[in-house]
């Protein structure tokens, strides 16, 4: 993990904090007021949340960046003192903590510290409407998506696209719940969805409605053991 912070001062550095706030490095003392940034994807930022339980048992104080994509899922977050929402002025902190940084403060070449899992939680007015939006599927309900940031580079490494999955929707007795956001959905192949598919992408409206995996009996996307860490499938 010490070396995943050349990321910000080699070739591909694109990681500026904030604010021009100071970039911390190594231990935080107690009562050191930080400001936790997000960097990388959403499932990379929610992978990383769960580490900040971890920090606030050692006395620091969080301040934690909050995407507009994450502004109804992270209304509380264990171990958070407040949030920053992206029209906020700068916090009064000591610093700055990229949130890919924050193993490093407790992961060893020797050791791994997982941090609490179960850190999110559902809201329970969705997770009702997702279940009663499913409830009617008569089949193992499995949930599909097929790609991911169009403008990263490497997304076609990532995903197998639509029509290798269009194979997997049409076995037997499987209820394919469609749970593509984005560009994706302009994929001339949704038009050969099998009959009995649930497009329940349509209605996702950000991460909050995160429901729709959970009433979901499976679903294949990258994202599974992301999810499952963060307390939304048990």
């Amino acid at each position: 993990w010490p070396l995943y912070d050349y990321r910000r001062t080699g070739p591909r550095g694109d990681h500026p904090a904030p604010f021009g706030l100071p970039v911390i490095k190594g231990r935080l003392a107690p009562s050191t007021r930080v400001l936790v940034c997000v960097e990388q994807g959403l499932g990379d930022v929610v992978m990383m949340l769960r580490f900040l339980r971890l920090l606030a048992r050692q006395g620091v104080r969080i301040i934690l960046q909050r995407p507009s994509a994450f502004r109804r899922l992270l209304t509380h977050v264990p171990g958070v003192e407040s949030l920053l929402d992206d029209e906020m002025p700068a916090p009064d902190v000591d610093g700055v903590l990229l949130c890919m940084s924050l193993p490093s403060l407790f992961v060893g070449n020797d050791q791994h510290v997982s941090g609490d899992v179960h850190y999110l939680h559902l809201v329970p007015a969705l997770a009702a409407k997702w279940e009663t939006r499913l409830a009617g599927a008569k089949g193992p309900r499995v949930g599909f998506v097929w790609a991911g940031n169009p403008n990263y580079a490497l997304d076609r490494d990532r995903f197998v696209g639509l029509p290798a999955m269009l194979t997997l929707m049409s076995l037997m007795d499987l209820v394919p719940v469609c749970l593509h956001v984005g560009p994706g959905r302009r994929d001339p192949a949704t038009s050969s969805w099998p009959p009995n598919a649930i497009d329940s992408g349509a209605e996702v409206t950000d991460t909050a409605d995160a429901p729709t995996f959970e009433s979901a009996d499976d679903f294949l996307h990258k994202a599974r053991a992301t999810l499952a860490l963060s307390g939304f499938r048990s």
